[in-house]
Order: structure tokens, then C-alpha cells, then sequence
């Protein structure tokens, strides 16, 4: 469930949301330059074709990735944790089919395919050699939290 999104029904106008009391109302009007997103989701999956792309990750004051701990750490209560395979490896068990294993713990992946990619839709097919391809990171980045 997304909280703070209505959708409008069928045959309603795209650019107001319903409200369960059944009146059309129109999104709050937020300043452009306030960093508030607002609007029907149609229209802010539009903007995202006008959104800007860095060529480098900038500097971010006090930042240092260790505050959050060791990398791909085991040593976690989610799923996974605690069971003698690295975080990485998990995620890519978890994720692709048709997986390959390096020797018999099952902990490394060294293959496998990722049937839909959830930014672009496409299909990866992941070898350990080319682990770049298939990127295993935090959806909001760490610098940031």
C-alpha cells in the first residue's frame, strides 16, 4: 500500500484524485522548488524522463561507508543472516534462476539469470567473471540515511 496516493477511478480525470468521500479534488499545489513531489502518479512517472544524471557520484560531507558496518556482512537477524553466506550471495540466490554455485557450500553464486529486471524490465544473465552487470545495492543510498 502507498500511503498519501489515491488513484482516480476509471473514466475520472487523470489530473485529480478521489477521495473516499467520492469528491474530485486536485493534488496541493507545492512550489517547484520545495523538493516535494506531488501530483497523479502518470504525472510523476513523466517527470522522471526529465530527471538529471550525474556522470559522478558527488562528495558527501561526513560521509564514511564504514559507520554502517562491514560490507555484505553475515551478520544480520534479517533473512539469510547468520547462515554462513555473505549478504551479496543471498540476494543473488534469492533473485536469480537458474543459479550456479562455486563448490559444494552453495554460498557463492557464479551464475544464474534474472528473468526481469524491476528498473528496466529486461532480462540479465549474471556470471561471477561479469558481476558488475547486475548491480546489489541499497535503493536509497547509504550516503544519504
Amino acid at each position: 500500500m502507498l500511503s498519501g496516493c489515491s488513484f482516480p477511478q476509471a473514466g475520472a480525470d487523470p489530473g485529480s484524485a478521489t477521495p473516499s468521500a467520492g469528491r474530485p479534488t486536485k493534488p496541493p499545489a507545492v512550489p517547484p522548488s520545495s523538493g516535494v513531489v506531488t501530483g497523479t502518479a502518470k504525472a510523476i512517472v513523466g517527470e522522471l524522463g526529465r530527471a538529471r544524471v550525474v556522470a559522478a557520484r558527488p562528495e558527501v560531507p561526513g560521509y564514511k561507508r564504514d559507520q554502517f558496518g562491514q560490507a555484505w556482512s553475515d551478520n544480520h537477524s534479517g533473512l539469510g543472516g547468520h547462515n554462513g553466506c555473505d549478504t551479496r550471495n543471498d540476494v543473488l540466490a534469492a533473485q536469480l534462476e537458474a543459479r550456479k554455485y562455486r563448490g559444494k557450500s552453495r554460498c557463492v553464486v557464479i551464475a544464474g539469470t534474472l528473468r526481469v529486471e524491476p528498473y528496466t524490465g529486461k532480462r540479465i544473465e549474471f556470471r561471477k567473471e561479469a558481476a558488475s552487470a547486475i548491480q546489489i545495492d541499497h535503493i536509497y543510498p547509504l550516503s544519504r540515511a
